[in-house]
């Protein structure tokens, strides 16, 4: 009997086994991309090399961080391009180093030369320096906003100033 038993629990066993082999391989022939439907049959016209995909890109503004910040550290210049820039520094009014650059889906980064314009100049001023990058001043608080534009892309950005009694606190929203 025990003999019967161990049979009968193997059996039982190889049955369960199959049945989740049978249900995997029907889950998988269901995902299973059709067939072509002229397999075998010769090709009327020749079909054309698949081609690369573009990587997309996107336009941002990069932020130059405050040497000050990075000395002793041994990075060299550093660019950064978050959702929001933040800073404060000392003294009645903001500056800060920015350029444009698209961004591949890949990580990687190509600086533009574009155009730039603020819609308050007398609270935000921005001067061009070497090739691409640019010189934005904070004068005074309040909202505003700067337009980068290069390529048929433009970048709006929103300023927000604050001025404490020591400092000129700024946000750049990309």
């Amino acid at each position: 009997m025990r003999t019967t038993g161990r049979i009968a629990v193997a059996v039982a066993l190889l049955v369960v086994v199959f049945a989740i082999a049978n249900g995997v391989r029907k889950q998988r022939l269901a995902q299973a991309p059709p067939a072509p439907a002229n397999v075998g049959a010769p090709a009327t016209q020749p079909q054309a090399p698949p081609q690369p995909a573009q990587p997309k890109q996107r336009m941002v503004v990069a932020f130059k961080i405050d040497p000050d910040l990075m000395r002793g550290s041994f990075l060299g210049e550093r660019w950064v391009s978050p959702p929001t820039f933040a800073f404060a520094q000392p003294g009645k009014q903001y500056t800060t180093h920015a350029k444009l650059q698209t961004v591949n889906d890949d990580g990687t980064r190509t600086d533009l030369s574009g155009d730039w314009s603020t819609s308050d100049p007398n609270m935000i001023a921005i001067s061009h320096d070497q090739a691409g990058q640019v010189t934005i001043v904070v004068r005074e608080p309040g909202e505003g906003q700067l337009v980068a534009a290069a390529g048929g892309q433009r970048k709006v950005l929103q300023v927000r100033a604050t001025r404490t009694d020591d400092a000129m606190e700024v946000a750049f929203v990309q």
